[in-house]
């Protein structure tokens, strides 16, 4: 073997164990897809602690109307691995299993890497520190070309998340049970290229041909924060899901719900109202609020003690705002039509 061939195998040797997180000190390369809206208050977030786990995240911005751009490429300059797609699609209609989908596939075409995981900007895989990722990735998907990585639900212990040192570590405790459980797919890069996914990513359409493995990790999920970001996430989200045709009976019912609730209180939200909606958060249609859920404190916590947001000036959330940027977005493309 030649010098330079000699090199080169080293070369590709390195860049192949390059570490993409922390957990168990892994040697695989796990590439983020979100898909985000008006992420402003978490993004920052998002991104650090996130950046722990994947070696690379790519943000598609389904033309977010809030500082969401200014704080990812902020960030990108900062030196975070973190890829910013301004989506062209320029409608209210979100379309996220289609857009996610064929991002996915190009990524898997184009990006060298292991894994790729579509994944929402209030999420963050937590493996314990003893686990080897790669270990258990390769393991649950000897077979199958992806994996389920389970959903917990952290909810608000106070109102307090734009004055907190460090908001999702201080202010969130998981729920001590799912209403029931979800799952969110991590994918084989092979697999990733011809892959069709549904809405949420929370399995394929293909799912009944494989018998994917559940992973020994959570999946630790955010969704209602503040008053003025769930109340903007709530009403987008239930506009939204009336846009879709093809939308099934039941189908993203916990939108309507949430934006009923949001409605009938004048969208005035105190504390207990937002934590109601984290504790509810996305039960089976129909299903009565049981008193047996919960803020489970051992679970553990979002991230460390030092994930403070550091661009706070841009972080706030203006739900009549981002409600009102969404509806003329709506009506500039029905005009069109």
């Amino acid at each position: 073997m030649s010098v330079s061939k000699f090199l080169k195998k080293i070369f590709d040797l390195f860049r192949k164990q390059k570490i993409g997180g922390c957990a168990g000190g892994q040697k695989v390369r796990v590439i983020g897809v979100a898909m985000v809206k008006n992420e402003a208050d978490i993004i920052e977030l998002f991104i650090k602690i996130n950046s722990r786990f994947f070696h690379e995240i790519h943000i598609l911005d389904h033309r977010s109307s809030d500082q969401t751009a200014t704080i990812v490429k902020a960030l990108q300059s900062s030196g975070y691995p973190v890829k910013y797609v301004q989506l062209e699609n320029s409608s209210g209609d979100y379309k996220q299993a289609e857009t996610t989908t064929a991002y996915v596939q190009q990524v898997a075409r184009d990006v060298d890497c292991d894994y790729i995981m579509p994944i929402d900007a209030d999420e963050f895989p937590y493996f314990k520190s003893h686990q080897k990722i790669e270990v258990v990735l390769s393991a649950a998907m000897r077979d199958c070309g992806y994996c389920l990585i389970p959903w917990v639900t952290y909810c608000p212990i106070n109102d307090n998340y734009f004055s907190s040192n460090a908001p999702l570590y201080e202010n969130f405790r998981a729920r001590n049970t799912e209403p029931a459980q979800y799952y969110k797919v991590i994918l084989t890069r092979s697999f990733a290229r011809t892959v069709e996914l549904c809405k949420g990513n929370h399995n394929i359409s293909e799912a009944g041909q494989y018998r994917a493995k559940k992973i020994r990790a959570i999946l630790q999920h955010v969704p209602a924060r503040s008053a003025a970001q769930i109340t903007s996430k709530a009403i987008i989200g239930s506009t939204v899901a009336g846009l879709d045709e093809n939308r099934k009976k039941g189908e993203m019912a916990h939108w309507d719900e949430m934006a009923e609730k949001i409605l009938s209180k004048g969208m005035q939200l105190s504390h207990a109202d937002v934590l109601d909606i984290a504790l509810n958060y996305a039960k089976p249609q129909y299903a009565k609020r049981s008193p047996r859920i919960s803020i489970l404190c051992p679970y553990p916590r979002i991230g460390t003690p030092d994930d403070a947001i550091t661009l706070k000036n841009l972080c706030t959330v203006d739900a009549q705002k981002n409600i009102g940027d969404f509806k003329r977005a709506i009506d500039k493309t029905e005009r069109q039509a």
